[in-house]
């Protein structure tokens, strides 16, 4: 799992460091930069497997221009993803933990991996077909390091992939557990219009939900285990739901429907509420048949019961130790409930705030301090009531 992530330059996270655990929840004012740090996340996975995996057809600079582009598809200027619209450079920095196999020794090794893009261009204007008009200069390159190995590739005109392989085979046993770390990694903001849309299109579960119906087939057909054990976990929830169904529509599609648990009528996704419909797609995000390596929900409370909202975090402790199909998955949060914090320990949160110049900055709770032990013993240990007294941040100034 990853244990630190450092970004310089994306939206707000100027010079942004985070240490993160097997489960990691985000609190602070809308705007901080909660959301950029997932978005961050995602961005370099998607570059860092690209500049691995991708054949030689298209330079550096095209690879990660097409990252970009796949962090947010929406229509917008490629300079609003640079700290203050300055087209600079974005630099990222991750550290990977890999314990020892060997059973007589509990050390690990901390594998570092950094990247350093200069992206030193005017005129980036992304348009609905994701061209650009651009103007290049000289400065562009690509600088990689591995634990102080480092390589300096011109990204302008794209060198032999042999130098890159070359570099990359010298440092495999490092680059094989970051590769694990950003194998995938996936962002959750569920919308319940969109959870209920039959997008057949889609392959798997998106961003918002659109697509949870081929999710839902992928994994009835791949793993009727999995399947099983899912409908389980959201009939225990939600208890009038007795069991899941995907009839066979038009055109060879599937459509979702929830059986009710009292009169066995289908009711048709489009009618489910949408705090169910939430759950489901928390569940099916869970259970995809291609496991994740670091899943980032934004805001999980919205429209759940807090109850419910406790057995989720319950669950999600089990994904991030122990996992689900067989793998752990590393767990991130964003999140404005306090009712949250109550069911996670203070060492999992991380305070995220803007400074007196808007650049993000992230920090963990104070648990070693007194003053911190003993206003959460005041409070009984309700992390969440003692957010509210700013004893460690995380609120709009």
């Amino acid at each position: 799992m990853l244990s630190k992530f450092k970004v310089q330059h994306y939206k707000s996270l100027f010079d942004t460091e985070i240490e993160l655990e097997p489960l990691t929840v985000l609190i602070g004012p809308n705007g901080s930069g909660k959301s950029n740090i997932c978005e961050a996340l995602v961005l370099f996975s998607f570059f860092f497997r690209r500049l691995i995996h991708d054949p030689q057809t298209q330079s550096f600079t095209e690879l990660f221009d097409n990252s970009l582009i796949d962090v947010n598809r929406n229509k917008q200027e490629i300079k609003s993803k640079f700290w203050q619209g300055k087209l600079d450079f974005l630099a990222f920095e991750i550290s990977s933990i890999l314990k020892n196999i060997n059973v007589n020794d509990n050390s690990s090794d901390n594998h570092i991996l950094s990247i350093n893009f200069d992206y030193s261009r005017q005129n980036h204007i992304l348009s609905t077909n994701f061209d650009y008009s651009r103007q290049k200069n000289l400065k562009e390159n690509l600088k990689i390091r591995f634990n102080g190995n480092e390589i300096l590739l011109p990204i302008k005109n794209r060198p032999s992939q042999d130098k890159l392989n070359s570099f990359l085979e010298e440092n495999k046993y490092h680059s094989s557990s970051i590769s694990k770390s950003l194998e995938k990694i996936l962002v959750y903001d569920f919308i319940p219009k969109d959870l209920s849309t039959n997008a057949s299109s889609i392959d798997r579960i998106d961003r918002t939900g659109k697509g949870i119906t081929t999710s839902l087939v992928d994994i009835l057909h791949e793993n009727r285990e999995s399947f099983d054990e899912l409908e389980e976990r959201l009939t225990k929830l939600i208890p009038n739901i007795k069991r899941i169904s995907l009839p066979r529509g038009e055109n060879q599609t599937f459509e979702l429907e929830l059986i009710d648990k009292y009169s066995e009528h289908h009711i048709p996704a489009t009618d489910v509420s949408h705090g169910t419909l939430k759950i489901l797609g928390f569940l099916t995000a869970l259970y995809e048949k291609e496991t994740p390596s670091i899943i980032c929900f934004e805001e999980l409370e919205n429209g759940v019961h807090p109850w419910l909202l406790h057995k989720m975090m319950e669950l999600l402790k089990i994904v991030s130790t122990e996992g689900i199909n067989g793998k752990s998955v590393q767990v991130l949060i964003t999140t404005h409930s306090p009712l949250l914090l109550n069911y996670v320990e203070p060492y999992q949160v991380r305070a995220v705030e803007l400074d007196g110049e808007g650049k993000t900055q992230v920090h963990k709770l104070p648990i070693d301090s007194v003053r911190f032990q003993k206003a959460l013993e005041a409070y009984d240990g309700e992390l969440g009531e003692l957010w509210f007294t700013n004893v460690f941040g995380g609120n709009p100034t």
